[in-house]
């Protein structure tokens, strides 16, 4: 869907909803993914990554294929509740125009069962942080995408 505006209930943040918009590129389309399922598959696929934190070439990383889920990352998923909400827009700071100022969904290509963002990492995290079961995500059509719907998505 291009240039959806989503309501997401986030049981911990203070307003109980964030709102985000598909950036409604052609080249891609929004799916609801399950937070849970998608955060995990991240998590597992950057495993390699994690358990050496040694290699800090962007060439030699790529090289052996491993992901770019970093130590700042991983500091963000042990997150508290109250710091990812610092992070997370209010509602009550948009007035009653949510559809001026919603954050704009994340967005990823799917390759050979690979995640990879092109931007909103640290908002996927402080979403799944908060409690948001179901998140919109803009994934890349060229990029395996009915792998990534079969997988991820929520309908």
């Amino acid at each position: 869907m291009k240039n959806e505006l989503y309501a997401i209930p986030t049981p911990l943040h203070p307003d109980g909803l964030v709102y985000i918009q598909s950036n409604g590129y052609q080249e891609e389309q929004c799916i609801l993914v399950d937070t849970k399922k998608f955060i995990t598959a991240w998590k597992e696929q950057n495993q390699k990554y994690c358990s050496l934190p040694s290699i800090k070439s962007t060439f030699l990383r790529k090289a052996l294929g491993l992901g770019a889920l970093d130590q700042q990352l991983l500091n963000l998923l042990k997150s508290t509740t109250e710091d990812c909400i610092k992070y997370l827009p209010k509602q009550t700071s948009w007035g009653n125009n949510t559809e001026k100022y919603p954050m704009p969904a994340a967005r990823v290509s799917y390759n050979n069962g690979k995640i990879d963002f092109s931007n909103g990492r640290h908002r996927v995290i402080n979403l799944f942080n908060v409690g948001a079961k179901y998140i919109p995500i803009d994934v890349f059509t060229g990029s395996n995408f009915e792998e990534f719907k079969k997988h991820f998505s929520i309908c």
